[in-house]
């Protein structure tokens, strides 16, 4: 028979104790009361889960619902800013590319020796290094600044497309955005500390809720059980060669709602 699907996930874990709360409170509200789970865990569970006011100070406890959705957002938002900084990244390594190929160009059109290539550590025969990371950006983008105050040092003109300050202010900007990252990586390290805090917590309820289901439903036929863990969140694995319940829809219906003849208009 299919297997209880133990959460492994923040936001399973969080899902799962939420389910409860709403199916539990449900439950023991009707007349008459089902009590698949006591009362004393389904309060454990959201007072762990809501914030609440400590009894004392009366500061306020963040809840577990909230913590997972802080750590949720932080990562949403630095990976807006990683997207932000892969975006600068690759403008950066286009003007690299496009001044490599100008330069070339330029050099054979203008008669210039081949040796020019040199400044900015290509070798003669115009072969372009490979470029596989930051570092190597940035690394390349300093050769061509380098390699440009040579070659106008040396007496032959400076680029113009793209141009050296083009090529600074897209390093500028590249830098910039990879700068911005560490902030929002310190936002998603101190709340993920936070989560990783209540995380046993919210196993041991996991836990406690999938055992009262398991001894509540035991005297239960297998699919009405199954389905009054399902109200509380509960998820099921299919064992390898397992057929899924009938009353569960199919996971990939076929389009057009499964075919068939229509019904008469």
């Amino acid at each position: 028979m299919p297997q209880v699907h133990t959460p492994n996930s923040d936001q399973d874990r969080a899902e799962l104790l939420r389910k409860t709360i709403q199916t539990g409170q449900l439950d023991h509200g009707a007349t008459p009361p089902r009590f698949y789970i006591p009362a004393e865990l389904l309060q454990s569970v959201i007072e762990f889960y809501n914030d609440s006011n400590a009894p004392v100070t009366g500061d306020p406890v963040v809840g577990f619902r909230n913590r997972v959705r802080d750590l949720t957002a932080k990562r949403a938002v630095r990976s807006i800013e990683i997207g932000q900084s892969d975006h600068a990244d690759a403008v950066l390594e286009l003007y690299i590319r496009d001044y490599w190929e100008v330069l070339k160009r330029r050099t054979v059109r203008l008669g210039h020796p081949v040796s020019v290539l040199n400044f900015f550590d290509l070798p003669q025969d115009g072969t372009v290094p490979a470029i596989n990371s930051r570092a190597d950006r940035r690394i390349q983008a300093q050769k061509i600044a380098d390699g440009e105050t040579a070659m106008v040092a040396a007496g032959f003109p400076a680029m113009s497309n793209p141009t050296m300050a083009e090529m600074v202010q897209k390093l500028s900007a590249a830098e910039n955005e990879l700068s911005q990252i560490t902030p929002f990586d310190r936002e998603v390290e101190d709340a993920l500390a936070v989560v990783r805090e209540q995380r046993p917590r919210a196993n041991e309820l996991n836990e406690e809720i999938l055992a009262e289901l398991r001894h509540s439903t035991r005297k239960l036929p297998s699919g009405t059980a199954r389905e009054v863990m399902r109200s509380y969140g509960v998820e099921f694995d299919l064992l390898e060669g397992e057929e899924p319940d009938p009353t569960q829809p199919p996971q990939n219906p076929p389009a057009g709602g499964g075919g068939g003849t229509p019904p008469p208009a």
